[in-house]
């Protein structure tokens, strides 16, 4: 508990279990910013969108919660943030939201 190591997927769950708490195990283990959650990082070696690529790894968030959320595969996720295909406003507005950050979506998906 000490962010010293690594749960897996299946730990996280029986503590989850255990405590009988209703939450994503992201918002349950987040108290730690040490932890490392199961998936691929959303921010890799693009530098696409410098300022919500660094939203991204600071908050933590990863492909598969960005996918999830646009209802899209990470691979279009991983697309669009390397520029070969365009988020929708509509996508970058749920972006903007789902961040909960103040930066306008012109800055937030500005390209380097």
């Amino acid at each position: 508990m000490t962010g010293q190591s690594n749960f897996s997927l299946a730990q996280m769950t029986a503590v989850k279990d255990f405590l009988g708490v209703d939450m994503p195990l992201e918002e349950l283990f987040r108290r730690n910013p040490d932890i490392k959650f199961p998936g691929e990082p959303c921010v890799r070696h693009w530098d696409t969108f410098p300022v919500l690529e660094a939203e991204l790894q600071r908050q933590g968030i990863k492909c598969a919660q960005l996918a999830k959320l646009l209802g899209m595969s990470e691979n279009s996720v991983s697309r669009r943030m390397q520029g070969i295909y365009e988020f929708t406003p509509e996508q970058k507005e749920a972006i903007k939201k789902f961040l909960g950050v103040d930066i306008p979506i012109e800055e937030l998906f500005s390209r380097q």
